[in-house]
């Protein structure tokens, strides 16, 4: 583990803001006293969303998984602190793919920019901006697929639920969480374990042990899960006769994910035998502080049995972070767990941090008063 960033404290990152903080707050001594400051997580979350911007030119952005993953991070950010740089990032991808999904238009990476385009049409009301959205899902909705064959690797719950449930709830149309619900359960009753609460990426790992005899559950790979599931009760109503379903493997979910956090907060790419990849990986773990933040602003967590967690997770992720603005630590595009660098910095892991930045906004902001 490299101590010159994890020992740059939160205030030391703040200060090198050109139009942050305000606070100069210590980050570390905050966190102990269980109080964050909603500008501290404005302004580092700006900070890195400065440095991925200046790095990310304009021939990466295709319309792929990638991108639709930094860009919901932006698009959440842009809700959550009401800064209009967020929401001109996003129009600016959208309309250089001229809002157009990825090309394999029933694969789950491919529609996940969907996503989007949905938040942009709900907040522009432009019919154009969910026109291809809504012509590939309909395509999606006549294949007669088991959801095991069609979402066979956990990832893509994140990828193309979410776009079903953003589309019923904003067109009204009730068929499309029906589909969601016969395929997600499906997929569920294939890749999830019961005994761990956790799910395998694909079939790959059924009974496969790794050298501590240890079932394989990848961490990024459970964090999609995760974030996945959030999309879906952030849409779903309540009445839905699925709606309990939902949020009882939530729960279960988040319940194990925090028993197996590091004590630096962060997650190792092998959830049960951290050991092997000792390094901590910040995409999965940005999820998990996604997830937890969101449970607790909306009330299906309790706050005091999940904040230590949370803030350590928070903390973790923020030490992460290097002067200039760049996450580290992140692992490679992959589907299994493998080795972390601290220089590896992915666009999927500063999308997961500016999302668990959205949510620790909207929780510090509460705190705060």
């Amino acid at each position: 583990m490299d101590t010159s960033i994890c020992n740059i404290s939160y205030a030391v990152v703040l200060a090198i803001l050109a139009c942050s903080c305000s606070t100069g707050s210590d980050y570390s001594s905050a966190s102990q006293g269980d109080i964050i400051s909603s500008q501290d997580v404005k302004g580092v979350a700006g900070h890195v969303f400065n440095w991925q911007m200046n790095h990310h030119p304009k021939a990466a952005w295709n319309a792929g998984w990638m991108n639709a993953v930094l860009y919901i991070g932006i698009t959440e950010a842009g809700k959550a602190f009401g800064d209009e740089r967020y929401w001109q990032a996003a129009i600016d991808w959208a309309e250089f793919n001229n809002w157009k999904i990825g090309k394999r238009q029933i694969h789950a990476d491919d529609q996940a920019s969907a996503q989007v385009y949905l938040e942009l049409y709900r907040r522009y009301r432009k019919e154009h901006m969910i026109a291809d959205a809504r012509k590939a899902t309909e395509s999606l909705l006549a294949i007669n697929l088991r959801g095991r064959e069609l979402w066979y690797w956990c990832d893509a719950l994140f990828m193309s639920p979410p776009v079903l449930a953003k589309l019923s709830t904003t067109t009204g149309k009730a068929g499309y969480f029906w589909f969601l619900n016969n395929k997600f359960w499906d997929v569920y009753a294939y890749l999830y374990d019961p005994h761990e609460y956790l799910f395998f990426r694909d079939k790959q790992y059924f009974g496969v042990l790794d050298q501590n005899g240890n079932k394989v559950f990848w961490s990024r790979g459970n964090g999609w899960v995760l974030a996945g599931l959030v999309a879906i009760l952030r849409e779903l109503p309540e009445s839905n006769e699925r709606y309990n379903d939902y949020l009882n493997l939530y729960r279960k979910m988040i319940s194990k994910i925090v028993y197996l956090q590091g004590n630096d907060g962060l997650w190792r790419t092998n959830l049960l035998s951290p050991d092997i990849y000792p390094n901590p990986e910040t995409s999965g773990s940005g999820f998990y502080c996604y997830a937890i933040a969101w449970g607790i602003n909306s009330g299906v967590l309790r706050e005091e049995k999940y904040n230590a967690a949370l803030n350590k997770g928070w903390e973790g992720l923020t030490s992460r972070i290097t002067a200039d603005g760049k996450l580290g630590w992140a692992q490679g595009v992959a589907q299994r767990p493998g080795p972390v660098s601290k220089d590896n910095s992915e666009i999927y892991a500063t999308g997961a941090f500016l999302m668990a930045a959205s949510e620790m906004y909207k929780l510090a902001r509460v705190r705060n008063k």
